[in-house]
C-alpha cells in the first residue's frame, strides 16, 4: 500500500511538471490579437507583417512576443522597378508617421497577454519585441531597427482595454535600437 502511494504522488508531480504555465492555445490568442492589431494599423497603405507574431514562455522569465513588419509595404515589379527619390522620401515620412501608432498597438498587446495569460506568475514579465524590415534604398534615418517593450505581469494586469495608452507607457520599459550596419 505505502508503494502504491508513492507511486501516485510521483505520477501525480511527473503530470503536473509536463503541464505547460502557458498552453499553447493561449498563446495563439495573444499572437492572434498582436496580428490583428498590426493590420488594424493601416489605414491608408497596407503594413506587410513579415514574420507572423510569435510567443514563447520562458520559465522563471515570462512572456516573448515578436513579430517582424515592414510599416508600409511597397511592390515593385518589372513595370516599376524603383522607387523615385521623391517617392523615397514619401515613404520614409510615412513610415516615421506610422510608429506611434505601432508603438501604442504593442503597448496594448502588452496589456492583453497580461490579462489573458492569468498563469504567468505576476513577479514574471511580458515583453513584445518587433522588428522593422526596411529595403537596403530606404532612408532609415530615425527609424529603429528593433522596439522592445517590457514590464511584469502585475504591472499590466490592472489596465483594462480602453486604459490610456499614455498611463500604460509609464509602466514599460523600452528600448528601440538602430538599425545594423548593412
Amino acid at each position: 500500500m505505502r508503494h502504491l502511494l508513492v507511486l501516485l504522488a510521483a505520477g501525480a508531480v511527473l503530470a503536473a511538471a509536463e503541464k505547460p504555465v502557458v498552453p499553447r492555445d493561449a498563446m495563439k490568442v495573444v499572437e492572434q490579437s498582436f496580428s490583428n492589431r498590426l493590420v488594424k494599423l493601416s489605414t491608408d497603405t497596407a503594413l506587410d507583417i513579415v514574420g507572423e507574431p510569435r510567443g514563447i514562455y520562458l520559465p522563471g522569465y515570462g512572456v516573448v512576443i515578436s513579430a517582424d513588419v515592414n510599416l508600409i509595404s511597397i511592390v515593385l515589379s518589372p513595370f516599376r522597378p524603383a522607387l523615385s527619390r521623391e517617392e523615397v522620401v514619401k515613404l520614409h515620412q510615412r513610415k516615421l508617421a506610422r510608429l506611434p501608432m505601432l508603438r501604442s498597438a504593442m503597448r496594448q498587446v502588452m496589456v492583453d497577454a497580461a490579462n489573458q495569460l492569468d498563469t504567468v506568475p505576476g513577479d514574471e514579465r511580458i515583453v513584445v519585441v518587433v522588428s522593422l524590415y526596411n529595403f537596403k534604398y530606404e532612408d532609415v534615418d530615425g527609424l529603429p531597427g528593433q522596439i522592445l517593450m517590457e514590464a511584469t505581469r502585475k504591472q499590466l494586469v490592472g489596465f483594462g482595454p480602453k486604459a490610456l495608452d499614455d498611463a500604460i507607457a509609464a509602466k514599460l520599459k523600452t528600448q528601440e535600437f538602430d538599425h545594423a550596419a548593412r
